[in-house]
Protein backbone atom coordinates (compact mmCIF):
# COMPACT_ATOMS: atom_id res chain seq x y z
CA UNK A 1 0.00 0.00 0.00
CA UNK A 2 1.32 3.53 -0.72
CA UNK A 3 1.15 6.42 1.29
CA UNK A 4 0.16 9.18 -0.64
CA UNK A 5 2.28 12.57 0.62
CA UNK A 6 0.02 15.65 1.61
CA UNK A 7 0.74 18.49 -0.33
CA UNK A 8 -0.14 22.34 1.07
CA UNK A 9 -0.44 25.06 -2.25
CA UNK A 10 1.44 28.24 -1.59
CA UNK A 11 1.02 31.40 -3.27
CA UNK A 12 4.54 33.55 -2.31
CA UNK A 13 6.11 35.57 -4.85
CA UNK A 14 8.93 36.15 -2.71
CA UNK A 15 11.63 33.35 -3.38
CA UNK A 16 13.25 32.97 0.19
CA UNK A 17 9.85 33.31 2.12
CA UNK A 18 8.68 30.50 -0.41
CA UNK A 19 11.90 28.45 0.07
CA UNK A 20 11.45 28.77 4.35
CA UNK A 21 7.50 27.84 3.63
CA UNK A 22 8.94 24.75 1.84
CA UNK A 23 11.32 24.19 4.28
CA UNK A 24 9.41 24.30 7.54
CA UNK A 25 6.91 21.73 5.87
CA UNK A 26 9.27 19.64 4.70
CA UNK A 27 10.21 19.14 8.33
CA UNK A 28 6.25 18.42 9.36
CA UNK A 29 6.31 15.74 6.59
CA UNK A 30 4.14 18.07 3.81
CA UNK A 31 5.43 19.02 0.05
CA UNK A 32 4.71 22.32 -1.04
CA UNK A 33 3.82 23.74 -4.35
CA UNK A 34 5.18 27.45 -4.92
CA UNK A 35 3.57 29.50 -7.10
CA UNK A 36 3.97 33.20 -7.69
CA UNK A 37 0.66 34.40 -9.36
CA UNK A 38 -2.71 34.25 -8.99
CA UNK A 39 -3.48 32.72 -12.56
CA UNK A 40 -0.94 29.88 -12.12
CA UNK A 41 -2.43 29.27 -8.44
CA UNK A 42 -6.18 28.91 -10.11
CA UNK A 43 -4.25 26.01 -13.04
CA UNK A 44 -2.64 24.53 -10.82
CA UNK A 45 -5.47 23.63 -8.59
CA UNK A 46 -7.36 22.51 -11.14
CA UNK A 47 -4.76 19.32 -11.92
CA UNK A 48 -3.57 18.62 -8.09
CA UNK A 49 -5.06 17.74 -4.86
CA UNK A 50 -4.10 19.86 -1.88
CA UNK A 51 -4.44 19.38 1.93
CA UNK A 52 -4.72 23.37 2.24
CA UNK A 53 -3.67 26.73 0.83
CA UNK A 54 -1.41 29.10 2.46
CA UNK A 55 -2.16 32.52 0.47
CA UNK A 56 -0.19 35.98 0.36
CA UNK A 57 -2.88 38.24 0.29
CA UNK A 58 -0.42 41.15 -1.29
CA UNK A 59 -0.90 38.86 -4.29
CA UNK A 60 -4.49 38.31 -4.49
CA UNK A 61 -5.57 41.79 -4.34
CA UNK A 62 -8.67 42.83 -5.19
CA UNK A 63 -9.53 38.75 -6.05
CA UNK A 64 -9.80 37.66 -2.79
CA UNK A 65 -13.44 36.57 -3.67
CA UNK A 66 -12.48 34.99 -7.10
CA UNK A 67 -9.76 33.00 -5.67
CA UNK A 68 -11.21 31.01 -2.61
CA UNK A 69 -14.18 29.86 -4.79
CA UNK A 70 -11.97 28.35 -7.78
CA UNK A 71 -9.87 27.16 -4.66
CA UNK A 72 -12.89 25.30 -3.26
CA UNK A 73 -14.56 24.61 -5.99
CA UNK A 74 -11.37 22.36 -7.63
CA UNK A 75 -10.51 20.90 -4.26
CA UNK A 76 -13.01 20.71 -1.23
CA UNK A 77 -15.74 23.03 -0.24
CA UNK A 78 -13.72 22.68 3.52
CA UNK A 79 -10.54 23.31 1.83
CA UNK A 80 -8.06 25.65 4.68
CA UNK A 81 -7.51 28.74 2.74
CA UNK A 82 -5.29 30.68 5.34
CA UNK A 83 -4.25 34.40 4.51
CA UNK A 84 -1.46 36.18 5.23
CA UNK A 85 -0.61 39.75 4.68
CA UNK A 86 0.93 42.91 5.39
CA UNK A 87 0.03 44.23 9.35
CA UNK A 88 -0.49 48.12 8.20
CA UNK A 89 -3.21 46.95 5.35
CA UNK A 90 -5.72 46.04 7.74
CA UNK A 91 -8.59 46.44 5.28
CA UNK A 92 -6.97 43.38 3.20
CA UNK A 93 -7.11 41.52 6.26
CA UNK A 94 -10.29 42.43 7.39
CA UNK A 95 -11.83 41.49 3.93
CA UNK A 96 -10.24 38.12 3.53
CA UNK A 97 -11.53 37.20 6.69
CA UNK A 98 -15.01 38.34 5.74
CA UNK A 99 -14.24 35.98 2.22
CA UNK A 100 -14.20 32.88 4.32
CA UNK A 101 -9.99 32.85 4.37
CA UNK A 102 -9.26 31.30 8.07
CA UNK A 103 -7.35 32.40 9.84
CA UNK A 104 -6.16 35.66 8.59
CA UNK A 105 -2.93 36.68 9.89
CA UNK A 106 -0.17 39.93 9.54
CA UNK A 107 2.68 38.07 8.13
CA UNK A 108 4.92 38.26 11.35
CA UNK A 109 2.19 36.38 13.26
CA UNK A 110 2.41 33.97 10.12
CA UNK A 111 5.91 32.84 10.28
CA UNK A 112 5.36 32.48 14.41
CA UNK A 113 2.48 30.56 13.42
CA UNK A 114 3.58 28.67 10.47
CA UNK A 115 4.49 25.58 12.53
CA UNK A 116 1.26 24.42 13.89
CA UNK A 117 -0.31 25.45 11.00
CA UNK A 118 1.45 23.00 8.86
CA UNK A 119 0.46 20.66 11.42
CA UNK A 120 -3.02 20.74 10.86
CA UNK A 121 -2.51 20.56 6.75
CA UNK A 122 -0.67 17.54 8.31
CA UNK A 123 -3.84 15.76 10.03
CA UNK A 124 -6.82 17.82 7.33
CA UNK A 125 -8.62 14.72 5.41
CA UNK A 126 -9.89 16.95 3.24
Amino acid sequence: MTVEKKVVLVLCDDLIFGSRISGEARAVGLETRVVKTVAKLIEISSREKFSGALIDLGIVGDCLQMVIKELRRSQHPLLPCMGYGSHVDVELLRKARSEGYDPVLPRSKFVVELNAILLSYLNNSC
